[in-house]
């Protein structure tokens, strides 16, 4: 109680003093209020500009142009996608795999000098190279090769070379 009685003394005999403080403060919010609100009205300003003055049709030009760019773009990887699918085609008909095997043909010459190619594609389709080798001639032969298999008979190191070929 008696803390209430000092304080209420203070008070009456200070009144002047406390006024005084109390509008200083008072103007100091109203400064700080004003300078908030200034700032606020500006953002707001630019913000609108920005949507619907001249700086936003620039940023709606802006917009269209990369809309634009984009739908020219989606229509670049639709084309690469389809170039992509052309190429995969072709090279499945490439020649991807090679099987090779050296032997003696006949049991005079030595030194696997004979030997068979088998050059074929994705789907196991190509030919067989077959060379052998004889102390008077060397002789080719070629047989077609269908998924796997020939129309002609294979010898034995003819069917290692397309096993070899095979993935």
């Amino acid at each position: 109680m008696e803390l209430l009685n000092t304080a209420t003394d203070f008070v009456s005999e200070n009144e002047t003093l406390i006024l005084l403080c109390m509008s200083v403060l008072v103007l100091a919010l109203l400064i700080l209020s004003a300078s908030l609100i200034r700032k606020v009205r500006r953002l707001s300003r630019t913000t609108f500009s920005a949507v619907d003055g001249e700086t936003g049709q620039l940023l709606s030009r802006e917009i269209a142009r990369l809309a634009k760019d984009l739908s020219a773009l989606s229509g670049r990887m639709d084309n690469g996608e389809q170039m992509q699918a052309a190429l995969k085609a072709q090279q499945d008909l490439c020649l991807q795999r090679i099987g090779f095997v050296r032997y003696d043909a006949f049991d005079d010459i030595g030194g696997e000098q004979s030997f068979v190619v088998a050059l074929l594609n994705a789907e196991n389709s190509g030919v067989v190279l077959s060379n052998l080798y004889s102390r008077v001639d060397s002789r080719m032969y070629a047989k077609r090769i269908n998924t796997g298999t020939s129309e002609h008979a294979l010898s034995t190191e003819e069917q290692q070379a397309v096993e070899k070929a095979e993935p």
